[in-house]
C-alpha cells in the first residue's frame, strides 16, 4: 500500500483528525481538528509515531480515556436547576 493510500484509509477512518506525513522521524503526524474539542475538554490533540498502524490503533484508544460530556456543558442550557440540587 502506498503512502498515500495509507493516508486516505487514515483520514477516511478519523475525519476528525488530519493526517499528514513528513520526511523526518517521526513520519506520521495527526491533529486533531479544532472545531473537534473547541467546545469540550481533549485529552489528546495531537499524535506523531513511525507506523500508520500504530497512530491509529492510539487513536482508537482516545475515545475510551477521554472523559464523558456531562450533559449540562453541551452549549447553553440552562444549568440554574443544576446549581439548585
Amino acid at each position: 500500500m502506498s503512502r498515500q493510500e495509507k493516508l486516505e484509509r487514515l483520514r477516511a477512518q478519523f475525519p476528525d483528525w488530519d493526517f499528514r506525513w513528513h520526511e523526518v522521524e517521526p513520519s506520521w503526524h495527526a491533529k486533531r481538528k479544532v472545531a473537534d474539542y473547541v467546545d469540550r475538554s481533549a485529552v489528546c490533540t495531537e499524535v506523531r509515531g513511525t507506523d500508520p498502524s500504530e497512530v491509529a490503533v492510539f487513536l482508537l484508544y482516545v475515545v475510551a480515556i477521554e472523559p464523558v460530556e456531562q450533559p449540562w456543558r453541551r452549549g447553553d442550557h440552562d444549568t440554574s436547576a443544576m446549581a439548585s440540587a
